[in-house]
């Protein structure tokens, strides 16, 4: 719990001797209620608020040399406790500075990570943001987004845990275990819309721009047309900025078959709603657990048609928000 500095203590009091309830003195001060209590009481009984003297260890730092640890690390926020407690020049361990620091309620966590957006980049996405503020669900269903993935036979998650003890670092069964490149892997294609969705295609090697326009006319353009009828003016394409997408053959294709695309803003898999599904189609495919390549391909065209079409509709339907969280953090990072 946070030490109080007497300022704090007696200004609480003053405010509460002065008419203000302890919620309201609770705003203002950033103090817990029921701290806020236990001072009225040790006033009102003792007529001080002064912490009295515990038969404990006293701290070796005071309050503020540990508001000087706060803002080192607020100053840098990927150090280490070691090299925090260098800077900050006590005689403690790094375990006080972790302490110290949980105390203020900062604690350690795994960053997210986020593609690299330069400040091009996030004029970019505000600009198509602002363009886009006002998508209606019509508009939406007539979109067709699209994407490729790789999905490895043994990922390594960064999020898995375990549960075991100190001395069991090296149980076998314990053990996350790995193969070099993932044991293989698998790429493939697919495409959503509101109401429904492509036949997941496996690609075979390297996607190029003719792979691409193949992709297009064989699996697109079919189930495209049976979906959302034989005009294509009647719907928009989305793909991202990847150079096969954006070759020439692809956009002579695109110009011969009367295909629009809608703009879309580089480096930003946070807009598109494919990008969710490929982390849920991830999951149902680990819990599977598929042993070998074929295995996996098999595995992911199964619970590719197992996900439920509202989880789709739901994920295309939260467009909005996500282009108004651009807007809000001025063409930066989002939630999504």
């Amino acid at each position: 719990m946070p030490h109080w500095p007497p300022s704090v203590r007696y200004r609480a009091i003053g405010m509460m001797e002065g008419g203000l309830s302890v919620n309201e003195v609770s705003l203002q001060l950033h103090v817990p209620s029921r701290t806020l209590w236990r001072w009225r009481a040790r006033f009102e009984a003792e007529g001080e608020i002064e912490r009295t003297p515990g038969s404990g260890r006293p701290l070796r730092t005071n309050y503020r040399s540990d508001r000087r640890l706060v803002r080192l690390s607020r100053q840098n926020p990927f150090a280490s406790s070691s090299q925090l407690l260098f800077d900050w020049e006590e005689q403690v361990s790094s375990r006080t500075v972790r302490r110290r620091l949980r105390r203020a309620g900062l604690f350690s966590r795994r960053p997210l990570t986020r593609t690299l957006l330069t400040p091009r980049h996030r004029q970019a996405r505000l600009q198509w943001a602002m363009r886009r503020c006002h998508f209606q669900e019509a508009q939406l269903r007539r979109i067709v987004f699209t994407d490729e993935s790789r999905f490895l036979l043994r990922p390594v998650d960064g999020r898995i845990r375990v549960w075991r003890r100190r001395t069991e670092t090296l149980r076998q069964d314990l053990v996350a275990e790995t193969t070099a490149f993932g044991g293989g892997s698998v790429m493939v294609w697919g495409a959503i819309c509101c109401d429904g969705r492509s036949s997941l295609v496996v690609l075979r090697g390297t996607v190029t721009g003719d792979a691409y326009r193949q992709i297009l006319s064989d699996h697109l353009l079919p189930w495209a047309e049976q979906l959302l009828g034989s005009r294509h003016t009647e719907w928009l394409l989305q793909d991202d900025n990847a150079t096969p997408h954006r070759c020439q053959a692809v956009q002579r294709f695109l110009q011969t078959s009367n295909i629009r695309r809608i703009d879309w803003p580089a480096r930003s898999p946070d807009l598109n709603p494919i990008e969710h599904l490929w982390d849920e189609l991830g999951r149902r495919v680990r819990q599977r657990g598929p042993t070998s390549i074929a295995q996996l391909a098999t595995v992911l065209k199964e619970e590719w048609d197992a996900i439920p079409q509202q989880r789709i509709r739901n994920l295309i339907q939260s467009m909005p928000r996500r282009i108004r969280d651009v807007l809000v953090t001025r063409g930066g990072y989002t939630t999504y």
